[in-house]
């Protein structure tokens, strides 16, 4: 009898060996950076669109159709399995559904990033028909008043809220992301519970706010500290324990934990990078441009002027050849067991991709400390 596939273990074995062979298995494309929302958070800053800091993305106007379906065909080729379509707003483009029909004819397992707020009925009826794989929805608190308040733009809340419960009844996987901040850090459960109580969704939150790609640092009015951050943390994992024990998943989740969290290999302090930019994962930009990161703006690599895998082996022998600046800590620190250490946190935050951001630090310190306590 031939086994159920368990699709996250084919997952992580597609990874594994995309690390190994070095090819782009997860691709993040940016088809717009137009937004209808102006969310007080936001990391794109709309005069900073056609410039990242010191590095200025190509002045054009974005890819249309033609384009970005040439370069689909390129990722398919470089053996792409994951595809991200975010922006700026996605359901902006008037040619959303050809891209995605095209996508998806090409075989790519799509995740659509969105607000959700533009999403009606007759497009809920759309997404269904191609099949979609996911749709991940912004969704900052629960709290009408608060939510349009912080999009500067009224009725989102009522829209979002739309858009789910038009996904769900049409079976449609969707994922509510919540942004741990200052206006929902007492709320982040309840959104937690409304994804999977009442509409069947699942939920994921990212831990902190960025810095805006133009440096400025306005929005981390809305960021956590650190403290608070791992107590939001600590209230989703023992959320999520309960719900699991319900279920009767519990121990197998457990296992599951144990496999990730096995201890870390030597750390390679002579490359500065360790994620997966530019060994598994590419982003594109609305201009046809290939970067590392969404948040690294170099280098990058314009694709219509040339190919996908000239660009990729580029973007490889930068990761590849790229040590550590003088301002690297890592080497001598006693928190590098705690600490994930990101370029792109370093960029953002300090403007060196090398540098230890005191947030981070802060971060892993008490991630220490919580060690040493569960331990005596």
């Amino acid at each position: 009898m031939i086994k159920p596939l368990d699709y996250h273990k084919m997952q992580s074995r597609l990874f594994k060996k995309a690390k190994r062979k070095i090819f782009p298995i997860n691709a993040m494309f940016e088809i717009t950076y137009k937004c209808n929302l102006k969310c007080r958070h936001c990391y794109v800053v709309p005069t900073a669109i056609n410039e990242h800091r010191e590095s200025r993305i190509e002045h054009r106007n974005e890819l249309n159709a033609k384009e970005i379906f040439y370069i689909l065909d390129q990722l398919t080729e470089a053996g792409c399995l994951n595809l991200g379509f975010t922006g700026g707003e996605p359901f902006l483009r008037k040619d959303i559904f050809d891209i995605l029909r095209y996508a998806k004819n090409k075989g790519f397992n799509i995740i659509v990033l969105t607000n959700g707020t533009l999403i009606t009925p007759e497009k809920a009826d759309r997404l269904k028909e191609l099949g979609l794989n996911k749709i991940d929805i912004s969704f900052h608190t629960t709290n009408k008043e608060t939510f349009d308040w912080f999009t500067k733009t009224p009725g989102t809340y009522r829209r979002a809220l739309r858009a789910v419960k038009l996904l769900r009844d049409r079976g449609i996987e969707v994922y509510l992301k919540a942004t741990a901040m200052t206006i929902n850090k007492d709320d982040i459960l309840k959104i937690r519970h409304l994804g999977v109580e009442k509409f069947g969704a699942h939920f994921r939150y990212g831990p902190e706010v960025t810095p805006a790609w133009d440096g400025r640092k306005g929005n981390l009015k809305f960021r956590l500290s650190a403290k608070q951050n791992n107590q939001v943390k600590k209230a989703i994992q023992e959320d999520t324990e309960i719900e699991f024990e319900k279920l009767g998943t519990l121990e197998k989740k457990k296992r599951r934990s144990k496999k990730r969290e096995r201890p870390r290999g030597k750390i390679e302090h002579n490359r500065l990078f360790r994620c997966g930019a530019g060994r598994t994962d590419v982003v594109i930009s609305p201009y046809g441009q290939m970067r590392l990161c969404m948040d690294i703006p170099f280098p990058k690599y314009q694709i219509l002027r040339g190919s996908f895998a000239r660009g990729w082996k580029i973007l490889n022998d930068y990761v590849k050849n790229t040590p550590p600046g003088p301002s690297y800590q890592c080497r001598d620190c006693k928190l590098t067991k705690y600490c994930n250490f990101c370029p792109a946190r370093g960029w953002l935050e300090c403007g060196d991709m090398s540098a230890c951001p005191p947030y981070y630090r802060k971060m892993a310190r008490l991630a220490r400390k919580k060690e040493i306590e569960n331990a005596g």
